[in-house]
């Protein structure tokens, strides 16, 4: 149980991983520091130079889906060492099987306050006792000892099938047949931006509201990067996610 945390939850996001930047591994702390830069970038590019801002943000999205590889790796979780850094199929993939469970733990999420603890660089989830009717419960919370320490899934089925399944669900509303054809779409998006094709000139279409659901997924995924960095041991749900990001991988490849 939690009383009077000594955790600050009232910064936003961006603002509170910057602060956990200068506890990071070093080389981790360059894609976060590389992400968030490419981020305030992009935004500020969008009124001169569409093509440039969404290529930031773009890139923003990628390292940070390459700090959550890396924090995976760096933790010797099963099979994470068969992640490419340097492959877009990989970055892309990752980021689509993090993006399409979000519908599906939003309502548990809205159960919890986010809470971030600089001096220890950790990220917590907390669910306040005022969520059970307690008077005066917004103080007071319980808390997970690790945030992915969970396994989530549906009865009868595989411990990776939810991702699969909702990862297809976001391809089909995308307007895609089959998810690999979403991931590769995505993984060759930066490639559409600057060259042009026998069709004409490059243009984006990006609007200040693409640039920030890029710049949401980003923070999302670092965020993720920090739960995974923070743990002594293996969470349930990174080993839950890490089969099904290489089952998704190797099936985006085959498209290429």
């Amino acid at each position: 149980m939690d009383s009077q945390p000594t955790e600050t939850s009232d910064l936003d996001a961006q603002k509170s991983l910057v602060c956990m930047i200068p506890k990071l591994p070093k080389a981790i702390s360059y894609r976060f520091r590389n992400a968030l830069d490419h981020i305030d970038r992009a935004q500020a590019l969008l009124p001169i130079d569409r093509e440039m801002a969404s290529f930031r943000a773009i890139t923003g999205e990628e390292e940070s889906a390459t700090a959550l590889m890396m924090a995976i790796q760096s933790k010797g979780y099963p099979d994470a060492g068969k992640f490419n850094l340097r492959n877009h199929m990989h970055k892309a993939a990752v980021m689509a099987c993090v993006i399409s469970m979000a519908p599906k733990l939003e309502p548990v999420l809205k159960e919890f306050q986010l809470i971030f603890d600089f001096e220890k660089c950790r990220i917590d989830l907390k669910v306040p006792l005022s969520n059970f009717d307690i008077e005066g419960g917004e103080n007071y919370g319980l808390q997970f000892v690790e945030p992915l320490g969970f396994v989530h899934g549906k009865e009868g089925g595989g411990e990776s099938d939810i991702f699969n399944t909702a990862l297809e669900s976001l391809a089909a509303g995308q307007g895609y047949e089959h998810a690999r054809q979403f991931i590769a779409k995505r993984a060759n998006d930066r490639n559409t931006l600057l060259y042009a094709s026998d069709a004409g000139m490059p243009a984006s279409k990006a609007t200040r509201q693409a640039l920030e659901n890029r710049k949401n997924r980003s923070l999302i995924l670092l965020s993720l990067a920090i739960m995974v960095l923070q743990a002594k041991g293996h969470q349930p749900m990174v080993k839950q996610a890490i089969p099904a990001f290489l089952r998704v991988i190797g099936k985006a490849e085959k498209t290429t």
